[in-house]
């Protein structure tokens, strides 16, 4: 459905915590802060909102609504080590993770 805007080398999927769709999507949120004059350390995406896999080959503007059908918004904040470490802890303590991470190479929680 409409107009081809990019293209996939591989079938992505959004597993939790990680997979290939979820890590993408959390770095698009990295990548995408330079629009906004920022320089994050890492994404954060929320897996809830994400309600399909992306395809093999060209992807439509249709595939990307059908990934992430919600008028989402990218928001940016300045948290302190310890306030990420709790923070992401809570994350991962559920017995379904609900967000994945991306984030710049070199970067570590430690």
């Amino acid at each position: 459905m409409g107009p081809v805007v990019g293209r996939s080398a591989k079938y992505m999927t959004a597993k939790r915590p990680e997979g290939t769709l979820s890590n993408l999507l959390a770095d698009i949120l990295v990548w995408a802060a330079k629009d906004y004059n920022e320089k994050p350390d890492f994404g954060v995406y929320n897996m809830g909102g994400v309600r399909a896999d992306l395809p093999k080959g060209d992807v439509t503007y249709g595939d990307v609504l059908d990934v992430a059908p919600f008028e989402n918004k990218i928001a940016f904040t300045t948290l302190s080590g310890a306030t990420v470490l709790a923070d992401s802890s809570c994350w991962w303590r559920r017995s379904q993770p609900f967000c994945s991470l991306g984030h710049h190479k070199g970067w570590s929680a430690g």
